[in-house]
């Protein structure tokens, strides 16, 4: 039953192919293909990452170097700093339906932080609560920046 179906498909495809939208049938998969393998090396040639997730953990990695270098330097500072980078991260992917993986943004950063400020002394590191304490002073909450389009537009142009 299986195998009889699965010919019919394959002989279905093959009559498409030979019909009159042969051309698109055969034109469109080639160009997707041409323009994903073209986009890839554009990407690859300029060091950026394949897929999103990717160029989120390169971020948190810079993060954390940064933070490793600025370990010495006073908690306001860096609280500065870290503020403007988390705020700058907000700006950009701040749309609906993204506001845990904003969260989430926020807490490696925030975690990441705290390990640095722990290995700042050998005696007892900052205890968690101090740390979110920290974390409402100096880091912005995610919050959607970007309204849907129709939103904007009826925000601005209203009818």
């Amino acid at each position: 039953m299986l195998g009889n179906l699965l010919t019919r498909v394959w002989e279905d495809l093959l009559g498409r192919a030979a019909g009159p939208m042969k051309f698109r049938f055969v034109l469109q998969p080639a160009m997707a293909i041409f323009f994903a393998v073209r986009n890839g090396l554009q990407d690859a040639r300029e060091g950026k990452p394949a897929f999103p997730a990717l160029k989120r953990r390169a971020k948190l990695q810079e993060i954390k170097q940064q933070l490793r270098a600025r370990m010495l330097d006073a908690t306001p500072d860096t609280g500065t700093w870290l503020r403007a980078v988390v705020q700058g991260h907000f700006n950009y992917y701040a749309v609906p339906g993204n506001l845990d993986s904003l969260g989430m943004f926020r807490e490696r950063v925030l975690s990441m932080w705290w390990h640095v400020l722990c290995r700042r002394t050998q005696k007892r590191g900052v205890t968690w609560e101090r740390m979110i304490a920290i974390a409402k002073r100096w880091l912005p909450s995610p919050r959607v920046l970007h309204p849907y389009p129709a939103q904007r537009f009826a925000a601005h142009h209203p009818r």
